[in-house]
């Protein structure tokens, strides 16, 4: 339905003939045909502005799932968080100036005494 609309008006913008007409009622035309354009494309963002999909459909469920079976383990944050936790120690010891390069320095730096004494209690 939304296509439809565009390329109806599309048509009527495409049939006026603008070949005779001076050029401030040219500018009130395409003024004209943009206010149009933008009323038939709210039109539309209004028409499918709903929620019914399943994404947001399982969010309303949520509400009664956390309190009954606690946090919701995909929407769980520790996992991802201390993956970062040795990036953020060294940015914090970095001075700030070139942080990249001191990141990835200390980092490793770090990784290799852990793997070395990992390896010595082995």
């Amino acid at each position: 339905m939304a296509v439809e609309a565009h390329k109806n008006l599309l048509r009527k913008q495409s049939q006026a003939s603008i070949s005779n007409l001076t050029m401030s009622e040219k500018a009130k035309i395409c003024q004209e045909n943009t206010l149009a354009h933008r009323e038939l494309v709210d039109d539309i963002l209004k028409e499918g502005a709903h929620y019914n999909f399943p994404k947001m459909h399982l969010i309303s469920y949520c509400a009664e799932q956390i309190p009954k079976f606690g946090a919701l383990g995909q929407f769980y944050t520790e996992i991802s968080e201390c993956i970062y936790k040795g990036l953020k120690d060294a940015y914090r010891r970095s001075n700030k100036v070139n942080a990249i390069l001191q990141i990835i320095t200390n980092h490793t730096q770090d990784h290799t005494f852990i793997m070395k004494d990992l390896t010595i209690k082995a």
